[in-house]
């Protein structure tokens, strides 16, 4: 379990992740679509770094959303809550295209010249508000309380 210094990253982490939904959900409402969607893969990857920084104690060096959950699905079967894992590996494959296209919008928000439609950012938008609440529901069962 992390330390001290560790629970104030978490802390950190969480509130930038609400904070970049926020700003997606804003730039979605002004039109600006590709933000809306770099915005949602960076809330998405916050939140679960925060998560896999409480778990482990260590936060990863990646920013693929599909790796993360993937990492976070291991070290919670790892904890013996393979229920909990199981909902995370459900997430991802479930959701596998809206991941892919998050993790689209982080590389394509730096160096392509790729333009989002609105129905595309309102799917990340989506699955990054669904992200960030099941993140919360996972860590309020995995630690006994409430996530947020």
């Amino acid at each position: 379990m992390p330390g001290m210094g560790s629970f104030r990253h978490v802390e950190l982490l969480r509130r930038r992740a609400r904070r970049f939904l926020s700003y997606a959900e804003e730039a979605l409402g002004l039109g600006d679509y590709d933000l809306a969607c770099f915005y949602a893969d960076q809330a998405a990857q916050l939140a679960v770094k925060a998560c896999l920084l409480r778990l482990t104690g260590h936060m990863p060096r990646v920013h693929g959303l599909r790796e993360l959950l993937g990492a976070m699905s291991r070290h919670l079967s790892g904890l013996g809550r393979e229920d909990l894992a199981g909902r995370v590996s459900a997430f991802a494959r479930e959701h596998r295209a809206g991941l892919s296209r998050l993790e689209e919008a982080y590389v394509a928000g730096r160096y392509l010249a790729r333009e989002f439609e609105r129905e595309e950012a309102e799917e990340c938008v989506r699955l990054a508000r669904e992200l960030l609440a099941l993140v919360e529901e996972l860590e309020g069962a995995a630690f006994g309380q409430g996530g947020g």
